[in-house]
């Protein structure tokens, strides 16, 4: 009898581990929010997140899977239990649920040598914001830009009258605008400041370029965990919020973001979170 007891009690302790519900954590490779490959491998502000809030859910047990987001869109709405960090959309909420605010993001930003700074200076108001549209218009400006990325909202002022006037600095992807800025052949690039760091970080030139904000551009986005929209994703994202809310004060997943930053972007990080904090005490809403 007592081997009996003995032997169902592990079986039983066995089911208990077994039943640890799974949760499929989905990501690729895009620097620096991820990075799979080089020097830098595991080392993105993404990685470095997952693993945060990993840590903080032992109850959970967790799977990394490389997969492209319109693969995570098809598990989701097969109902599997996937996560992955997201920006929020109608269309996304059809079949996923979204934690309370995970990252604060820098929106695109115009990147140029220090050495154009001089020239710039007369295009940027006293807030420190460019006026693209104006900016634009300059006879022989190159600015670069990826094909049909969505810029920002509301549209930037200019942006799309020049696109139609220069394809040829149109790109089909960020590694390709930014080699083409290395070797002179764009003087400017448009692009979201992270991940420009990212390239100028692995070129080893960093400190050879600064950003402008853009006038008129909302100058962040909202970064969030989506989870599956089922009752697990709910209990998912609940134990998630649970984590942000506990550790939110200091938010310090937001410090992988900010290893990405220059100095001047951190303090407009920060500034929005402080304004975002008091607004959220208030029961408000940004617009």
């Amino acid at each position: 009898m007592k081997l009996f007891l003995t032997v169902f009690m592990f079986s039983a302790s066995v089911s208990l581990v077994e039943a640890k519900p799974v949760i499929e954590w989905h990501f690729n490779h895009f620097p620096p929010a991820h990075i799979l490959e080089g020097e830098l491998k595991g080392q993105g502000y993404l990685d470095k997140a997952i693993q945060y809030f990993i840590e903080r859910l032992p109850h959970y047990s967790h799977e990394l899977k490389v997969k492209t987001y319109p693969e995570t869109y098809e598990d989701m709405k097969e109902g599997k239990a996937v996560c992955r960090a997201l920006l929020k959309s109608e269309k996304r909420q059809e079949f996923a649920y979204f934690s309370e605010p995970l990252h604060y993001l820098l929106s695109n930003q115009v990147i140029l040598a220090k050495s154009s700074t001089k020239f710039v200076s007369q295009f940027v108001n006293k807030e420190g914001n460019l006026d693209f549209s104006q900016f634009s218009q300059t006879e022989n400006i190159r600015i670069g830009l990826i094909n049909k990325r969505v810029y920002g909202v509301p549209p930037i002022k200019g942006l799309s009258e020049y696109i139609e006037a220069h394809p040829e600095f149109i790109f089909d992807n960020e590694k390709e605008a930014m080699e083409n800025f290395f070797n002179g052949k764009i003087d400017y690039f448009v692009g979201y400041p992270n991940e420009v760091a990212y390239h100028l970080k692995v070129a080893g030139l960093e400190n050879y370029f600064r950003f402008f904000s853009i006038q008129g551009l909302r100058p962040f986005m909202r970064g969030y965990w989506g989870c599956t929209k089922t009752k697990l994703g709910e209990r998912i994202i609940r134990d998630i919020n649970a984590i942000i809310a506990g550790d939110g004060e200091n938010y310090p997943w937001m410090a992988f973001y900010e290893d990405w930053l220059t100095e001047k972007n951190i303090g407009k990080v920060r500034k929005f979170m402080k304004i975002e904090k008091l607004i959220s005490e208030n029961n408000n809403q940004l617009p």
